[in-house]
């Protein structure tokens, strides 16, 4: 009988040291999950901070756009430039801002696009006024429409920032899309500015004759002027060149600028045709090709080159306009085409100075635009001897970098001058650096990163 109780009083004990341990177990999980669940509520609150700082970052830069672009219709010339210059900084910290907001793709490129636009329109409009030029109608025209798209989106800005303060998460509101839907038009135009700016712009071609007569144009020392009707016969003869057989001219005209020159225009005779428009620019002194805008316009359908394609399409134009023996050191994509730099090789050493600039139709091949304006300006006899060996110089790089080989270069000084280096092609982990010492003296001038892309395009900065 005790057997019985001490069994019945030994099973008892077990349940209840069961139970207790359950319980425990039960605690523990309670307290556990509670834990889980206060820091997923800590986390979740961290991230919602972090997107709210990003939205009044994103509120406060598309305000400074408003009120800018604002002070941009009633200002002069040289205020507007210093005021274009806040535009754009003010529009790539907006991008920064709105990417680090939880939208989904197709609202996040629309409004990373209107930013762009604005960013590009900015940059486009302050290099015409810092060379010298004024704002047209149109340029203040595209200047109000980023004022009024910019109200309309900040007024909706400040509605959602109302929501918000009402509780509502980022995380399940969209950013507005009012005023953003005329902007893509003022985008594709300030592409086109820059592109313009870049290519045809002869460094200088707005600059005032005072300014042009104090420019040496080392590449033409020595040659004699040519006529307007001889310098005709020149740019049709570089049309001829590069395919263009059926264009008639149109207008010609002097240009007194950095580099003086002659400029044409050509098209087809028939104003109902788009895209059959093309500027050519002859220098003065010589009848050299200085720069080539326009060619048929990019079609609609999709792209028939490849980049390397497109980009031996370039180096093949550069020789036929008797630019052989170049060195290619930049390639973009622009919009259905192939924006390609090269630099002058000479004697071993490459002039970055003496740079060709080349736009190819990625459709088609055809060569969009060309401007030699540097190299023109730049390349002529150079001194290229140097104290230190390519060996000798590798031991002046900063710790760390090891180089792949030195290539001698000339560079320039970022003051009007020019400076004989070794260039060293190094990496610091996965990043590739391109370091440039002085040829005589080994200090460093100048380190720039390249960046390639998987497209096979590539820059230095």
């Amino acid at each position: 009988m005790e057997n019985t109780q001490d069994k019945r009083d030994s099973g008892l004990g077990l349940t209840r040291a069961l139970a207790i341990t359950v319980a425990l177990a039960l605690l523990a999980g309670f307290w556990w999950g509670w834990e889980l669940m206060q820091q997923r509520q800590v986390l979740a609150q961290t991230v919602e901070n972090g997107y709210q700082r990003a939205f009044y970052d994103y509120l406060e830069q598309v305000e400074q756009i408003e009120l800018t672009a604002g002070k941009l219709q009633a200002c002069a010339d040289l205020q507007a430039a210093l005021l274009l210059t806040d535009l754009a900084a003010a529009a790539t910290t907006a991008a920064n801002a709105a990417a680090a907001l939880p939208l989904p793709q197709q609202d996040l490129a629309l409004h990373s696009g209107w930013l762009h636009g604005v960013s590009v329109l900015a940059e486009a409009k302050t290099e015409l006024l810092l060379r010298g030029g004024t704002l047209s109608d149109t340029d203040r025209e595209q200047l109000l429409a980023v004022y009024e798209e910019a109200q309309l989106l900040y007024a909706a800005l400040l509605e959602m920032e109302q929501a918000l303060a009402d509780g509502t998460s980022l995380a399940d509101y969209a950013l507005p899309q009012r005023g953003l839907s005329a902007v893509q038009a003022v985008a594709a135009d300030a592409e086109t500015d820059v592109i313009t700016a870049q290519l045809l712009q002869l460094r200088g071609l707005l600059a005032d004759e005072a300014e042009a007569a104090a420019v040496e144009v080392r590449g033409l020392a020595g040659r004699e002027s040519i006529s307007l009707d001889a310098a005709e016969q020149a740019a049709f003869g570089y049309l001829q060149q590069l395919g263009y057989t059926d264009l008639l001219l149109e207008e010609g005209c002097a240009v007194e600028a950095a580099i003086p020159a002659y400029l044409f225009r050509y098209g087809s005779g028939e104003e109902e045709e788009i895209g059959q428009t093309i500027y050519v620019t002859v220098s003065q002194a010589g009848g050299v090709l200085l720069a080539l805008y326009g060619g048929q316009a990019p079609p609609e359908e999709a792209q028939l080159l490849s980049r390397a394609d497109a980009e031996a399409q370039a180096l093949q134009y550069a020789a036929q306009l008797g630019y052989g023996g170049m060195r290619l050191t930049e390639e973009r994509l622009l919009d259905g085409a192939l924006l390609v730099e090269l630099a002058a090789v000479v004697e071993g050493v490459v002039c970055y100075p003496d740079a060709l600039q080349l736009l190819v139709s990625l459709h088609d091949g055809t060569l969009l635009a060309l401007d030699a304006g540097e190299y023109w300006l730049n390349h002529g006899e150079r001194d290229l001897t140097m104290a230190l060996s390519a060996a000798a110089s590798e031991e002046h790089l900063a710790a760390g970098l090891v180089s792949s080989g030195g290539v001698a270069a000339v560079i320039a000084d970022g003051k009007g001058g020019e400076v004989l280096c070794w260039e060293h092609a190094c990496r610091v982990g996965e990043e590739e650096y391109w370091a440039y010492l002085h040829g005589d003296a080994g200090s460093e001038e100048q380190v720039l990163r390249c960046t390639r892309l998987e497209s096979g395009e590539f820059y230095c900065r």
